[in-house]
């Protein structure tokens, strides 16, 4: 080939490459504008990492991402739209298991098994949305139709929607929250109050609460609604020793605060209910409950771990340790409790404490 030819070559493959770039340039913008997402979409969307073979992914959501709900479709359009129409309703039937309690190092911990008989995959996911409250929480994308087999890229689009489809979690005030179904609940018509999803209810509270009062304040706020989900009730826990259970009941959230160091919470309506009513109701609310009183109220993370091995079911997917006070996240995926990993969220006003959105190392066993 002569210097010329090759010239002519050189000056060809510039052009391909220029008009390559431009193609590329004028899809990411008309995705951006026909999906309504923003810059930070897209640099969220980078983070995203498989980090066990369940599936679990994490993710770390970058910059404010407003107040839309998922289960009304209230101020939805683009990709949050389509998500909303992606939903898959869900029944009832799943067999939940969640507590509080502390341990020696002064330190509150939650522990939470998500139970659900179809989940494909899970997203562990990190906010830090301005003038709230950084969190992290963890979402069943079953619902967003994720394909876990072959995931294309509407599977990780969709998953924008993420912050607004929390199952449980816990923010950097040492707050956390989790959901557990239940045969009956009734959220309210008052015509006088906003109309709430009940998942988009634990986004405001891990979102805006620093503490149970304030977390039961906004229960307090809105009218509950339960598409596309169970009917639930749910567990709420602070670093300074509060837990309630918040049940909706005939038309208002009715709340059951901790008479002890802990509390434990399942599938059946706590309200009304005495201690020997509650442990003939569920076989893994007796066996947390008497654990729990057993000792003290006090397990170290990893004892609280070996608790939910202890009350997992055949069908369960994630058990998750939430550390109150330190910001430490232990996740054992479908009762791979060999597996164990650690995960971190920097508390607020606490000195050491930083985020880690990927595992940190794999944690001890939950035997150990």
């Amino acid at each position: 080939m002569t210097k010329k030819h090759r010239k002519r070559l050189f000056k060809a493959l510039k052009i391909v490459l220029l008009v390559l770039v431009v193609l590329v340039i004028a899809l990411a913008v008309s995705l951006a504008v026909v999906a309504d997402l923003g810059p930070n979409d897209f640099r969220s969307l980078v983070t995203i990492k498989k980090v066990d073979d369940y599936p679990l992914y994490v993710m770390r959501y970058y910059g404010d991402y407003g107040f839309k709900d998922l289960q009304t479709g209230r101020g939805l359009k683009g990709v949050w739209k389509w998500a909303y129409e992606e939903l898959k309703p869900q029944g009832n039937g799943s067999m939940c298991t969640c507590f509080t309690t502390s341990n020696q190092q002064a330190d509150r911990v939650f522990g939470r098994n998500f139970d659900w008989w179809n989940t494909k995959a899970a997203l562990l996911l990190f906010t830090e949305p301005p003038d709230r409250y950084a969190s992290v929480s963890i979402v069943d994308i079953t619902y967003f139709d994720f394909n876990p087999e072959d995931p294309g890229i509407l599977d990780y689009l969709v998953l924008v929607g993420a912050p607004y489809m929390p199952f449980d979690g816990m923010n950097e005030c040492g707050l956390a929250v989790g959901i557990m179904s239940i045969e009956y609940s009734d959220g309210g018509s008052d015509p006088n109050k906003e109309t709430l999803g009940v998942i988009q209810l634990m986004r405001q509270m891990l979102d805006n609460a620093s503490n149970v009062d304030e977390a039961i304040m906004l229960a307090r706020k809105y009218n509950i609604v339960f598409y596309y989900g169970p009917t639930v009730h749910l567990l709420i826990s602070d670093a300074d020793g509060n837990s309630a259970v918040v049940e909706f009941l005939d038309g208002g959230p009715v709340i059951t605060r901790n008479e002890h160091p802990f509390q434990a919470c399942t599938n059946f309506i706590v309200s009304g209910k005495n201690t020997e009513q509650a442990l003939d109701s569920c076989w893994r609310y007796k066996t947390a409950y008497n654990t729990l009183q057993q000792a003290d109220g006090e397990l170290s993370p990893q004892q609280a771990m070996t608790l939910l091995s202890n009350v997992s079911e055949g069908h369960t997917v994630w058990s998750a340790v939430y550390g109150q006070s330190t910001g430490k996240i232990q996740l054992a995926m479908g009762k791979g409790y060999e597996r164990i990993c650690e995960f971190s969220l920097e508390m607020k006003d606490k000195e050491g404490t930083k985020t880690n959105i990927y595992p940190i190392r794999p944690a001890q066993k939950a035997d150990e």
